[in-house]
């Protein structure tokens, strides 16, 4: 597996996992035990390659991903006052999502706003179509007070378990505080 991967270096691929899930990124090191990858969101994940089962380089993002995520608080964290910015740690959110990727949904958020609304979040979302279906996301926004829109922001598919797994793609939203987000992007499995 090691000389296969050897040969997807600068590659974008998806790699199947053992349990059915799959993550994609661009092959940069292949090591002895781990390849990094560069994933759609611009992270670092390192893989073990002997829990690797299979690897995919056909998967282009055209799909167009559509939908709508509606979710109230759950746990508003910890919040604090600092230099006219409230910075608030691990908001958590439930709610569902309909449209591509139809199923319940949670999201953890951090983020920094002033007291007049304006600031910036980025955080995880997970869509779970059934307990074995689901998509992680990851986001970061731009918050503008109040209105309708006032949360503008990109999102990047991580991986998905089950029916999505080898899933990726991502986009951008819209959305308003109470949180309805309006998705646009694009996929594919």
């Amino acid at each position: 597996m090691r000389e296969t991967l050897r040969q997807y270096i600068q590659t974008a691929v998806i790699i199947m996992l053992e349990g059915d899930e799959g993550i994609a990124g661009t092959v940069r090191q292949v090591g002895e035990h781990t390849v990094m990858l560069i994933t759609f969101a611009q992270s670092v994940a390192y893989v073990v390659i002997d829990k690797i089962t299979a690897i995919r380089v056909s998967c282009n993002p055209t799909t167009a991903l559509t939908g709508t995520v509606t979710a109230t608080t759950v746990n508003t964290g910890a919040a604090e006052v600092i230099d006219n910015h409230v910075e608030t740690y691990r908001r958590l959110y439930a709610g569902t999502s309909t449209g591509s990727i139809v199923g319940s949904v949670g999201i953890v958020e951090n983020s920094s706003v002033n007291l007049a609304g304006t600031g910036y979040d980025s955080g995880t979302i997970t869509i779970a179509a059934t307990q074995a279906d689901t998509v992680l996301i990851s986001f970061a926004s731009l918050l503008s007070g109040t209105g309708p829109n006032n949360i503008i922001g990109t999102f990047s598919i991580i991986r998905g378990t089950g029916t999505f797994a080898g899933i990726i793609g991502g986009g951008t939203y819209l959305g308003t505080f109470g949180l309805t987000l309006t998705i646009t992007g694009v996929f594919c499995v």
